[in-house]
């Protein structure tokens, strides 16, 4: 997904401002590939200033989300939670190499709700990419519903449900 960011930065800095979360283990040659990726975009021109890599968002998540029109992401449960805690409208990216391919079943009950749109890596094609992107952004009702089907999946508290439940059963 960092490759893919990268390989397509130009187009996508057009279309967006972009954080981009790349891990810390990559964030230096995502970096590096970022940097030459924008060699040819002027320093001071407003789209030199719309891509920023960070290694990982940890107290940043909050405002990075909140800021956030879109959410680009992989299909993790945690990923998928953050997202629809703060309502927002995503293009869910499963790993195809997901232990027992949950990435994929959960990116797919999220987008059944209408939360999200999925494109699986072997669809990752700049212009399905682009196209899906465009639409959400410029389509503000379609977004909307997204943000609601998002915040309408989030189910505050259900971790300490699900550990009740667990020493309910456990007590018998």
């Amino acid at each position: 997904l960092d490759e893919f960011i990268v390989s397509n930065l130009q187009a996508l800095i057009k279309e967006t401002q972009i954080i981009h979360q790349t891990g810390l283990l990559n964030y230096r040659e995502t970096e590096r590939l970022a940097r030459a990726a924008l060699l040819g975009v002027p320093l001071r021109t407003e789209a030199a200033h719309r891509y920023q890599a960070i290694g990982f968002l940890d107290e940043n998540l909050r405002n990075a989300i909140t800021a956030a029109d879109l959410v680009v992401s992989r299909a993790g449960s945690g990923s998928i939670s953050e997202i629809a805690a703060f309502g927002k409208p995503s293009i869910l990216i499963p790993l195809t190499e997901s232990a027992r391919d949950h990435q994929r079943i959960n990116a797919y009950e999220f987008a059944k709700k209408g939360a999200a749109v999925v494109i699986e890596e072997n669809n990752l094609l700049p212009g399905i990419f682009l196209n899906q992107v465009k639409e959400i952004l410029k389509n503000k009702n379609l977004a909307n519903k997204m943000s609601i089907a998002a915040g309408a999946f989030f189910k505050p508290g259900a971790a300490e449900i699900i550990a009740q439940e667990i020493q309910k059963i456990g007590l018998k």
